[in-house]
This record gives C-alpha cells, structure tokens and sequence, in this order.
C-alpha cells in the first residue's frame, strides 16, 4: 500500500489531504498518515515567506517509509490596499522536490489581526480572545474561514484546494 505522511496531527488537515488525494488514481487509496513535526517558524507566520518555509519544513520532516509527504503552514501576509490575508500553504514533497501550491486567501477583519499581533497569539485563539468564535480551537474544526463564509467554505475545502495546486504542480514538472 502507498504511504503519504502528512506533517500535522490536526484531523482537518489530515482528512483534506485524503479527500484531494482521492481525486488522483495514483494516490486515491493510499494511506494517509499524520505525523507531528516541527514547522521551524513561528507558531503564527507573518508573511508568506515564513508559512512557505514551514510548509516546506514540514513536508520535508515528516517523510519518513513513505511516497509523499506533505506539509500545511497557514500564515498572514500583507497585501497592498487590503490589508492582512491569510493563506495556507501546501508543499508535497517526494524526497527529491518539493512542489508547492497555495490555498485560496481571505481578508481578515483588522481587529482580529491586531488582536493576534498584540497579544502574540495564532489567529485560532484570537478568534476566540476577540470574541469572535466561542471555540477553544477553531483550527480542529472548519476554522474562521468557515466562521467568516458562512460556512460556504471549510478549512478542509480550503486546504483541499492547496493540495490540488501543489499536485498540478508535480504532475507537470512545472517550474
């Protein structure tokens, strides 16, 4: 059986990862393995640079007697005339090269992003400090992209879409 090794323990994350990798014959009856890794930045990542070196960290430290591994890192960046957006990076990574793909971004309200760079905490728990969510850990769950769409969109879905980017990426050698 086909092993991937996905750099979270985090259920949502994991179980986006096996749905988009369903959408692949190569891949769709793999096993799908969270491990618990380091990202190797900062637990809330303020700019795309750092949450694609975690993505990339994370892919790389969880392959381990596997095909694939891959890595999430969900992170803020600036945007000019928009303000913070937040983006989750997916890396897959096949133990010679990594091909990364990004999730849709989403505004996020300035209160929530002062609340978290303030208080020096990720932006699940400053849902929950701001008033926002009553959820001890909005991550495990459909995250504040689904508080903020109405649930329209989960951060599985979100993650999903990450997965497939990456994925292109890979089947096309694209670079």
């Amino acid at each position: 059986m086909i092993k991937v090794c996905v750099g979270s323990k985090n259920n949502t994350k994991v179980q986006a990862i096996q749905e988009g990798l369903q959408l692949y014959d190569e891949y769709k009856d793999a096993e799908v393995v969270g491990v618990s890794v380091e990202s190797g930045v900062s637990d809330q990542p303020l700019s795309l640079d750092e949450t694609i070196q975690g993505s990339h960290n994370r892919a790389k430290n969880s392959f381990s007697e596997c095909v694939l591994s891959v890595g999430i890192e969900s992170g803020l960046m600036q945007v000019p005339q928009v303000g913070y957006m937040d983006v989750s990076v997916v890396s897959v990574y096949d133990g010679d090269r990594l091909y990364t793909g990004f999730s849709p971004a989403i505004a996020l309200p300035k209160r929530l992003v002062d609340t978290a760079l303030e208080g020096d905490i990720d932006l699940s728990r400053a849902c929950k400090v701001s008033g926002l969510t009553s959820e001890e850990n909005i991550g495990h769950a459909d995250g504040f992209v689904g508080l903020f769409t109405g649930g329209r969109m989960t951060r599985k879905e979100y993650t999903k879409y990450g997965l497939i980017m990456a994925m292109a990426y890979k089947e096309h050698h694209l670079s």
